[in-house]
């Protein structure tokens, strides 16, 4: 089962793309902030996949993307889901390879999962 670490500010999405990612059959630890996800990385054995907002409170999302591929640099891909593409080529430079335009449909992530063959 694959690990995720998941990053999103508002609650409603998090909740909601946490139980889809979940039916798919991913083990997802959501938090809501940078801090939050530093804290994750730090205490973790292991992730296979970042997915985080663009922005949020605490450590910026290009200081979570650079610490979680440090950390973990087998896990691929980082995907960026955010409502303003004016983060993306920071993200993008830090290590992130896909940007999602927020909100984003479910089945766009599975899609994009599936045809890099993490799910089925």
């Amino acid at each position: 089962m694959l690990k995720v670490l998941f990053v999103e500010d508002y609650d409603s999405l998090r909740e909601s793309y946490k139980e889809f990612f979940e039916m798919w059959g991913l083990e997802v630890v959501a938090v809501s902030d940078g801090n939050q996800a530093m804290e994750q990385i730090e205490k973790a054995d292991h992730f296979d996949l970042l997915i985080t907002d663009g922005q949020y409170e605490g450590y910026s999302s290009i200081e979570v993307v650079k610490r979680f591929l440090q950390k973990f640099p087998q896990a691929v891909p980082v995907i960026v889901i955010s409502g303003s593409f004016n983060t993306w080529y920071g993200l993008e430079q830090a290590g992130a390879h896909i940007f999602f335009n927020k909100p984003c449909p479910p089945d766009a992530f599975k899609q994009f999962l599936q045809g890099i063959g993490l799910i089925e």
